[in-house]
């Protein structure tokens, strides 16, 4: 695998746990209901309240993140600290959510190069 630059990791699960958990569940508000509440914090609030949550979901995922580091795979954690929504809105990538494929990185089964 080429990386041209770094990349904000996270899993599916720490992700879902640490931002959207309860928001967008089963047992949750409506979708209509959720996206308003979701998307009525301004965008700088967001920026500060993210980067709490992004150190949050990198402590959770720490051994992951060390090891693609160790792999050789470049790791940032966003604008400022920021996370994924930031690095979302700010450049539309730059970020992946895990639900495997990181781990055959980690095990050397894909390289980085």
């Amino acid at each position: 695998m080429v990386q041209r630059s770094s990349t904000l990791v996270l899993t599916s699960a720490t992700l879902i746990d640490v931002t959207i958990k309860g928001l967008y569940a089963e047992d949750g508000p409506p979708v209509d209901d959720a996206d308003i509440i979701n998307m009525s914090i301004p965008n700088p609030v967001a920026k500060t309240l993210q980067i709490g949550a992004t150190a949050e979901m990198m402590r959770r995922d720490s051994e992951l993140l060390r090891g693609l580091t160790t792999a050789g795979f470049k790791i940032d954690s966003g604008p400022d600290g920021a996370g994924l929504f930031m690095k979302y809105l700010s450049r539309g990538g730059g970020y992946y959510i895990d639900i495997g494929a990181s781990h055959l990185i980690v095990d050397g089964k894909i390289k980085v190069i």
